[in-house]
């Protein structure tokens, strides 16, 4: 159910990006908001998740983009590798470092993007307010990306709370109540008990 989520929440992002997100009275260039997502993905979740969640919404991203195809699944994926290389100085969840640890990411994206325009036989060049976009899209992740994450870690937990009520453990359901934290209450113990 969790792959269930970060794939709904993808395609959430990418239907805001695309069609809500272009029409708003927004100052500057937006970054691309699945970059939250990997980052909660990269900070909060298992590998095995934020590697199935990157080739999803890499693959969807890309069959919508102009660009070639398979370079937002590898944008994805180099800012997993990093985000995971930088988690091994760094504390997870930082709330001062979240801003920066998104900001990297947008970096990362549109060093990747712009170094395909630069590929021989490419006809597509980066545009000529390249630097000016992307100091728009850094000052809107500083702004907007530490929140983007945190909410979407408030809505994986409150998903995690209605799959847990709608789909009950096998070892709940055999039971026939759910296991509840007594907190040595009534057994003395300190630890949950049955």
């Amino acid at each position: 159910m969790t792959y269930g989520f970060h794939i709904i929440v993808g395609f959430a992002l990418i239907i805001l990006q695309t069609c809500f997100v272009p029409f708003a009275a927004l100052p500057g260039d937006m970054y691309d908001l699945q970059l939250a997502l990997m980052l909660y993905l990269v900070l909060f979740r298992p590998m095995r998740e934020t590697i199935f969640a990157a080739v999803v919404i890499g693959a969807a991203t890309d069959s919508m983009s102009s660009g070639p195809y398979g370079i937002y699944s590898m944008t994805y994926l180099l800012v997993l590798v990093s985000g995971a290389w930088i988690l091994r100085f760094l504390q997870a969840g930082n709330r001062i470092l979240l801003p920066v640890f998104v900001a990297q990411g947008v970096v990362i994206e549109n060093l990747v993007l712009g170094g395909a325009c630069l590929l021989p036989g490419s006809v597509v060049r980066p545009p000529a307010d390249a630097m000016a976009s992307l100091g728009e899209q850094v000052l809107w992740a500083l702004l907007t990306g530490a929140f983007l994450v945190r909410g979407i870690r408030l809505l994986h937990r409150q998903w995690i709370r209605w799959m847990d009520a709608l789909f009950p453990r096998e070892t709940e359901r055999e039971e026939g109540r759910a296991l509840r934290p007594t907190f040595g209450l009534a057994t003395g113990t300190g630890t949950r008990s049955a």
